[in-house]
């Protein structure tokens, strides 16, 4: 069959057309790949800042120490009974006046007297331990006299408060081995140094008190001087001003550090009673915190900081978390400060 030449020219055409259009995508396609891509309006690459904030926090200094305590030697509370442990002490506290444990099925009570009590008395025996026995007697409520001499009054008083802890048959004397001598009227008591049904110890030491705290030296955790500025010392919750000399002798404090104090053997092999604590400013700084870089000409700690074309002096106070914390010369308080190719100060 014959071929129109007009459809022969159209076929020709067409298919010109799509290679055409086949070598376009494919140019398009890539300049795409090879053209530059630009960065979103906004997020272009910017240089490096010339300046940066500064935020104004509260700096107390806070500083670790070490708490050296200075205590009195411990005391043994003496029975002079011996026999068979028949009733133990409900827990570690005494108290004058009550009975401290019971041997042989009788009690030995606690006297906490001003004068350590070392004999038996019988009446008209006199002396300074018989004055402070009628004193304790009489302030545990039993009436005995004012005086150095043991009275029929101080055998009523001794005898009432024999009946008063259960003695079965109680003396008209007094008997040095039924007390227990205490050194003040409520005492602790580490612990006991004997069981039910066991026989008092050798020595007679049915228990011991520990030492009072009577002192403490303060030092710094790091092993430097002490600071000169005025400062407070808080250990275990309590806190009370820090005296030059850094030896406490507040009473609470002692208190509170004995309740956390730690024996610690040292180098020489000498042991101490140690309590951990800090020490802070006792008037909180208000401080600018800027990057270490904004600190410039430095010499000890003292340095320039640059604001806008304005250089300043200041002291570093210290250091917190990456950033340098600072004073101002002139007590102003900047709001930014210049950094890299913003500082053109070269001193202050």
């Amino acid at each position: 069959m014959a071929v129109n030449s007009k459809s022969r020219r159209s076929g020709h055409w067409s298919w010109l057309v799509v290679v055409g259009v086949v070598l376009v995508a494919v140019g398009v396609g890539v300049g795409l790949l090879v053209a530059p891509v630009g960065a979103p309006g906004g997020l272009g690459m910017g240089g490096d800042p010339s300046s940066v904030p500064v935020s104004v926090p509260q700096f107390d200094d806070q500083r670790s120490v070490t708490l050296t305590l200075e205590a009195s030697s411990g005391v043994g509370l003496v029975g002079r009974r011996s026999g068979v442990v028949t009733g133990v002490p409900d827990g570690l506290t005494v108290k004058s006046g009550g009975v401290v444990v019971w041997v042989d099925g009788l009690p030995l009570i606690g006297l906490a007297t001003s004068v350590p009590l070392y004999r038996s008395l019988n009446v008209n025996d006199s002396g300074a331990d018989v004055g402070a026995l009628n004193a304790e007697l009489t302030r545990l409520g039993y009436g005995a006299p004012v005086s150095n001499t043991f009275t029929r009054a101080s055998r009523d008083a001794w005898v009432g408060l024999q009946k008063a802890d259960g003695v079965p048959k109680p003396s008209k004397t007094f008997d040095l081995s039924a007390v227990v001598w205490l050194p003040s009227g409520s005492v602790q008591v580490k612990g006991w140094l004997f069981g039910l049904g066991s026989q008092t110890p050798g020595d007679g030491v049915l228990g011991v008190v520990p030492g009072v705290v009577l002192s403490g030296v303060v030092a710094m955790g790091d092993g430097s001087p002490l600071p000169s500025d005025s400062r407070t010392l808080t250990v275990n919750g309590v806190t009370v001003p820090l005296p030059a000399d850094g030896v406490i002798t507040d009473p609470g404090l002692l208190g509170a550090a004995g309740g956390v104090a730690m024996q610690v053997t040292q180098n020489d092999g000498d042991t101490q009673l140690q309590a951990q604590g800090s020490i802070e400013l006792a008037d909180v700084l208000t401080v600018l915190s800027v990057p270490p870089v904004a600190v410039f000409g430095l010499s000890g700690d003292a340095g320039c900081v640059q604001v806008d074309d304005k250089a300043i002096p200041v002291k570093v106070v210290g250091s917190s978390l990456g950033v340098s914390l600072i004073q101002t010369g002139d007590g102003s308080s900047p709001d930014h400060v210049m950094v890299g190719a913003g500082i053109t100060a070269t001193g202050c």
